[in-house]
């Protein structure tokens, strides 16, 4: 995808990182931010806008009373996404684009357009199901389900002339221990990339924003580093009883054994709801076998163990 236009606004050095991997081919996946008031929303919106038009002028589009749909739009709530990015998109997008509220599209020269909306319902995602899309754009994707993403992620497969797009998804985050987390800060997928970007990296923020953001959560010290420095580790708390750092640094302890190693069984019980039962059998630290299931009662689960322990541990 090459980019030609002149796009007379300031970003920052990390906006502008953001920028140049939208546009880069071998990048699909690009999450940006990592703490408060960094500029997501805008990034996003000005780069969805400048996607718009680079496919009107390739393609030589003409009005047309229906408009391809090049993507999605949104955040986790509706509600929210209508409160915050979408004003960002009516503040720095020129007028060459009207909404149409009711079917909650965003329209260019009549040309393209795009879906918006929230991820809040299975029945505002199970709308794309036939969807064709060429880009995504999810700000503060780490309140979404990663179920969700993934369909509206199905999507790209949408052709113009015959001729596929670049497909591209954009998330804008907070820290937060999620699938985010995973695949982009931890991950090593060439494909996909993550662009941290501070607050204090954003010239464009008024003098007092960082005093004020100090003050508003000075009782959470953990949200200040997430907010402030981007740390993705700080905000597992009280309610995470094992910490994902914890896990990572077990992964690289060694132990030896003398003789023949310990055979165990781990077993996180569910019963009915959305969790489910886990159960693992080791041979020291290393796992041999799995069993996960849901929607059973504890009876069940407990004739799953004596049945598997008799298997591998015969008296």
């Amino acid at each position: 995808m090459s980019e030609d236009k002149i796009i007379r606004v300031k970003l920052t050095l990390k906006q502008t990182q953001c920028w140049d991997a939208f546009w880069d081919d071998t990048i699909t996946q690009i999450l940006f931010g990592g703490a408060m008031g960094g500029g997501k929303s805008y990034i996003g919106c000005l780069l969805l806008d400048r996607f718009a038009n680079w496919v009107i002028e390739k393609f030589n589009l003409q009005p047309t009373k229906y408009p391809i749909n090049l993507g999605f739009m949104g955040r986790y709530r509706a509600v929210d996404f209508n409160d915050t990015t979408l004003e960002t998109w009516k503040r720095i997008t020129p007028e060459h684009y009207y909404i149409r509220s009711q079917d909650k599209e965003i329209v260019i020269e009549d040309k393209v357009k795009y879906a918006f909306g929230g991820m809040d319902s299975q029945e505002a995602v199970s709308k794309f199901s036939s969807a064709e899309f060429a880009v995504v754009f999810i700000d503060q994707a780490e309140e979404c389900d990663r179920d969700k993403i993934a369909v509206l992620m199905s999507r790209f497969r949408l052709k113009i002339n015959d001729e596929p797009l670049p497909y591209k998804a954009l998330f804008t985050a907070n820290p937060k221990n999620c699938f985010l987390k995973d695949e982009f800060v931890l991950g090593n997928d060439p494909k996909k990339i993550y662009i941290p970007a501070l607050p204090a990296e954003n010239p464009y923020l008024p003098d007092t924003y960082m005093a004020s953001l100090k003050d508003a959560f000075k009782h959470r010290p953990e949200l200040l580093l997430a907010y402030l420095e981007g740390s993705w580790d700080s905000l597992e708390g009280a309610d995470i009883i094992i910490r994902d750092i914890w896990v990572r640094e077990a992964s690289s302890v060694v132990i030896s054994y003398v003789g023949r190693p310990k055979k165990v069984f781990g077993c996180d019980i569910a019963r009915y709801g959305d969790d489910r039962t886990v159960i693992y059998y080791l041979e020291g630290t290393d796992i041999k076998d799995e069993l996960i299931f849901g929607q059973k009662d504890t009876m069940y689960t407990a004739g799953k163990i004596h049945i598997w322990a008799r298997r591998r541990i015969p008296t």
